[in-house]
């Protein structure tokens, strides 16, 4: 109804579409979207927040860092946007092992904005970083207890669940996450998972329920989806 989602504009509207595009099926669309709307509106904090998160996905946390020290003032920005921000150089410092300085970081962000879901997940990469992953369940379940069925926390449960061995846990929350939410993403995961145990005929049916959550299916999906299909 709101047309192509190529179609859109402003760095706002770009963002959105993007995110939207990567939730159907399409995530190179959805990151190219992304990176037009850096560089048609390199100012737009919001905008730098993702390019900057584009960065740690694609080249790495060095990259990331080295932006991120580029846009040291958010002081004209919303308290959760800046949250946001600091809760990423929380996480990217993890990388570097540098545990001391991202919980400086994370303290900055709680101080910002205590009941924000998106913290609590970036805290768990920091603790899972520091194999402390009951403390990084927890984190998830805080996330969870402020934004029910929060679909980044959802997909970092099922992964800690996984690395901890419990996987018919991950298969059981996953299964309840998908009938709280429309997203092809946690049922991809959780096709994954079946398929691993061995519940061949419940991941074929996930995975034709992918099939209809991704309207915008990329190549590269749809050959994942052949491969397991196959």
């Amino acid at each position: 109804a709101f047309g192509d989602l190529r179609s859109w504009t402003g760095p706002a509207a770009r963002l959105l579409a993007g995110r939207l595009a990567i939730q159907l099926g399409a995530p190179i669309l959805g990151r190219r979207l992304h990176l037009l709307a850096y560089r048609e509106s390199p100012a737009y904090p919001e905008v730098i927040y993702y390019h900057a998160r584009y960065r740690l996905e694609r080249f790495g946390p060095l990259s990331c860092w080295q932006f991120m020290q580029q846009h040291p003032d958010w002081s004209e920005s919303s308290p959760e946007l800046r949250a946001d921000w600091l809760a990423l150089a929380g996480y990217v410092a993890s990388r570097f092992r540098d545990f001391a300085r991202a919980e400086r970081y994370f303290a900055e962000a709680d101080a910002l904005a205590a009941d924000r879901a998106w913290i609590n997940v970036e805290r768990s990469g920091m603790l899972e970083a520091e194999d402390r992953l009951d403390e990084a369940l927890a984190a998830l379940r805080r996330s969870l207890e402020l934004q029910p069925w929060f679909r980044p926390a959802v997909q970092a449960m099922a992964h800690l669940l996984l690395r901890q061995g419990k996987a018919l846990a991950a298969l059981e929350f996953l299964q309840e996450a998908v009938e709280n939410l429309e997203s092809g993403i946690i049922v991809a995961h959780l096709a994954t998972v079946q398929l691993e145990l061995g519940y061949y005929k419940e991941a074929r049916e996930s995975l034709e329920h992918y099939a209809e959550l991704s309207p915008l299916m990329e190549a590269e999906s749809a050959k994942w989806l052949a491969a397991r299909r196959s």
